[in-house]
């Protein structure tokens, strides 16, 4: 479970989160939405603690990281698989190692053992027999899908998700969209996802929280979001609607 209360950020005296406060339920699929500039991804990093929120707390399986170190960090990091928005793949890496590269930075794993992981992640995100290209030899959904792998090769608790279909088209998108089901339902991971793609959040997502002006406007169901009254919230999805027209 990952618990953020009052949570405060601005950037050169720009608000950018505003006393937010959210809880993800360990298990779960939760769906950050909200425009473009809103603070989603900021979020993101406050959580791993790549930027510093202003004020506020954040809790991560009952431990207090508000106020740790970068070196007490890196065993909570350790339990989180990150895949960014442009899949940050290391260029002069090959795929395998991209892979393999976590792991000979933060574990023991025998050689063997390494390369085994790595071709069963490969083929988990439909990727056999490409541990030998280089990035640049790969699509845009191609790349996701190996950031992915890398995301799950130290077998996280949690994987954040920032824009996982931002830039593909329809048909590379829903099969980013498929893993990222089959993730959370054969390992039970928590799933945190920032996007502003409505039709891929409302496939994957269990549950949903919408960022307006910093703060946590509402959460819940699918249902229950689509029904909200409130303005921004209908002013979103009305104008989300009218992009898939």
């Amino acid at each position: 479970m990952i618990e953020l209360y009052d949570i405060h950020k601005s950037f050169n005296g720009l608000e950018v989160l505003n006393s937010l406060t959210l809880a993800i339920q360990s298990g779960e699929t939760m769906l950050i939405l909200g425009r473009s500039g809103c603070g989603k991804s900021v979020l993101l990093k406050i959580i791993l603690r790549l930027i510093a929120q202003d004020t506020g707390r954040i809790i991560i399986d009952g431990e207090n990281t508000t106020d740790y170190s970068e070196d007490q960090m890196l065993h909570v990091r350790k339990k989180i698989g990150m895949l960014f928005q442009g899949a940050a793949l290391f260029d002069s890496m090959t795929v395998a190692q991209n892979l393999a590269y976590p792991l000979i930075e933060h574990t023991e794993c025998p050689f063997s053992e390494i390369s085994t992981r790595v071709d069963e992640i490969l083929h988990f995100v439909e990727m056999d027999g490409t541990q030998f290209k280089l990035p640049s030899e790969l699509s845009g959904g191609m790349k996701k899908r190996v950031a992915l792998a890398r995301a799950m090769i130290m077998k996280p608790k949690y994987i954040f998700y920032d824009e996982p279909t931002t830039g593909l088209d329809p048909i590379t998108a829903n099969t980013i969209n498929d893993l990222i089901i089959r993730t959370q339902e054969e390992y039970n991971v928590t799933s945190i996802i920032v996007t502003h793609d409505l039709a891929s959040a409302f496939r994957v997502g269990n549950r949903f929280s919408f960022i307006h002006e910093g703060k946590i406007l509402c959460t819940g169901t699918k249902n229950e979001i689509i029904n909200n009254e409130l303005k921004p919230i209908q002013n979103f999805l009305r104008d989300a609607l009218w992009k898939t027209i």
